[in-house]
């Protein structure tokens, strides 16, 4: 049942929005500057976080589903002091550790702090974006039009039109609120993308292009699935040049040859590591495309009007005789490529991380869908008579039916964000809390596998073991030292788990009990064992710390 009183506020926040949308239009037209289009996407951008987030009573998404919680179970440790490039099982390989050290540099190595913080990432890494693709798409020297009516109204295609309306009912769920609510750490690599685009469409020296490949690195570390498909639209830029066989050939292939070479030299520890530590490369027969016209209908004629827009849009883009455009049309095929490979993977039972292409498809279709709009306005100028302010408010006006501003509704939309409303358990944030306010912060738990993430993500402390993530190294001898530790209450696996893992707490729960077949009555005759905090009755928690068996 929907709350009423988010229900009101969100009545409320559409009038006001509405009303702020005329007063909108009326000030780009009167006061004639692009500043204030693209001001005003910012702002929008600013009001669709706030009625996604302020209505919330806990962090977006947590507890519903996996994405978040695995989210801050990476990273909230972090802050407390473990190393980055680890998740928070003890010993395994991070395989997003950018995301969790800009955590833990933007809270200041501070727990409490990262978790105040954390609902705001996402309104930052939003922002960031959209000014990074507006700065990225200042025209370079051979002469791009990218005009400032044109850079401001490209953003706010790409905020507000890369989600279509029918989105939350497909396959992939809303661009919107799973790239940029639910996945800062993925849309973090967005960001990076339009500087890269902009190094490569200026550079002329060597400094330039290592630059390039030492950003493209760091998309990689940040989601390795936004850098292969950068690094594909990298190919069809190449290609494209080619083909066309313009000056810019040569200097095209070498960009990008450098850029690739040098990303791939620094990117490969992380590439290795994921083969090895990550069976992910293993084939499944489950792992196939369900319906091949049905994949190809997704990212084209799905795309309603915003397909045909970019279509045009990258007719324009390819017209154009600058690297600039020439990059961002490559970037869109390069997406377009990707999903037709999906094909090839489809029959090496190898269908992964379908979501995540098809999101970034639309992002960057949305882009240039911008072009193409701002593109059919100025081809009509001539016959209207108007000048550039009133062409870019006739378009928003056009368009705006169609855009996100009009038609989103997180309540009716959006299942993080009803599931997100009720606050957290009493039990779990309290024993959360003192996890992390009165436990070593350099001390390791083992907790059952329904709480070990909770430990992680609201206690900011590592664990043994936990769940909806790949196994750790030597996973089964951990389950045996778990074992002789709450069956057998085994002094020398105390010793070796404080030793060797630094394991020094407990969270015991119904979870834990059931999956050992012990009691709670057993555990607290141990004498090894102390009972340091417990909470609720429905849901019991309790905290026990192992004493006299080593320390971290």
């Amino acid at each position: 049942m929907d709350d009423p009183n988010v229900t009101s506020s969100l009545a409320l926040a559409r009038v006001i929005a509405a009303l702020a949308f005329i007063l909108w239009i009326i000030a780009i037209v009167r006061i004639r500057r692009h500043s204030w289009l693209f001001g005003g996407v910012i702002l929008w951008a600013c009001y669709l976080w706030g009625i996604n987030n302020l209505p919330l009573n806990r962090i977006y998404a947590l507890d519903v589903g996996n994405d978040r919680l695995n989210n801050l179970a990476m990273s909230i440790p972090v802050a407390a002091g473990t190393p980055f490039y680890e998740t928070h099982q003890v010993g395994q390989l991070n395989f997003e550790p950018f995301w969790s050290l800009f955590v833990a540099l933007a809270s200041g190595w501070n727990p409490d702090r990262a978790l105040s913080l954390y609902p705001y990432l996402s309104l930052f890494i939003l922002v960031g974006f959209l000014v990074s693709l507006y700065m990225s798409l200042l025209p370079a020297k051979e002469g791009a039009s990218w005009s400032g009516w044109e850079r401001a109204l490209v953003t706010y295609f790409a905020l507000m039109m890369s989600t279509l309306p029918l989105d939350q009912e497909g396959p992939y769920q809303a661009t919107w609120n799973v790239v940029f609510l639910l996945k800062p750490n993925h849309s973090l690599g967005l960001v990076m993308i339009p500087p890269l685009v902009a190094i490569l469409a200026r550079t002329r020296t060597w400094r330039g292009r290592v630059a390039a490949g030492l950003l493209l690195h760091l998309i990689g570390w940040a989601f390795v699935i936004y850098w292969a498909v950068v690094s594909v639209g990298l190919l069809v830029y190449v290609a494209l040049s080619w083909v066309e066989q313009r000056k810019i050939a040569t200097k095209a292939f070498l960009d990008v040859l450098v850029a690739l070479g040098v990303n791939l030299v620094i990117v490969s520890p992380y590439l290795y590591m994921l083969v090895a530590g990550y069976p992910f490369l293993v084939p499944h027969r489950h792992q196939v495309l369900p319906s091949l016209p049905a994949h190809f209908l997704q990212v084209t004629l799905d795309q309603g009007a915003v397909f045909f827009l970019a279509v045009w849009g990258g007719i324009v883009l390819y017209r154009r005789d600058d690297p600039l455009s020439r990059i961002w049309l490559s970037i869109a095929l390069g997406g377009l490529a990707a999903w037709c490979g999906y094909v090839v993977l489809s029959w090496l039972q190898f269908v992964k991380e379908t979501d995540d292409v098809y999101h970034l498809i639309q992002v960057y279709f949305a882009i240039v869908a911008g072009v193409g709009a701002w593109n059919l306005a100025r081809r009509a100028a001539p016959r209207l008579g108007w000048s550039r302010p009133a062409l870019a408010a006739a378009v928003l006006v056009v368009c705006f039916p169609l855009t996100l501003l009009s038609w989103w509704d997180p309540q009716r939309m959006d299942h993080y964000f009803r599931g997100s409303v009720p606050p957290l358990r009493e039990p779990l944030v309290q024993t959360t809390a003192f996890i992390r306010k009165e436990t070593e912060p350099g001390a390791n738990f083992i907790a059952g596998r329904a709480y070990s993430r909770f430990v992680a993500a609201l206690g900011a402390r590592r664990v043994l073991l936990g769940k909806f993530i790949h196994s750790p190294p030597n996973s089964e001898n951990r389950r045996d030292l778990e074992r002789s530790l709450l069956v057998d209450g085994d002094v020398e696996a105390m010793k070796d788990l404080a030793e060797r893992y630094h394991v020094r707490y407990v969270l015991v729960a119904s979870d834990l009990l059931e999956d050992y077949g012990v009691t709670l009555d057993q555990l607290e005759r141990r004498p090894h064992w102390k009972e340091i905090f417990s909470a609720g009755e429905k849901e019991k928690l309790h905290v026990f710390a192992l004493e006299n068996v080593g320390s971290p």
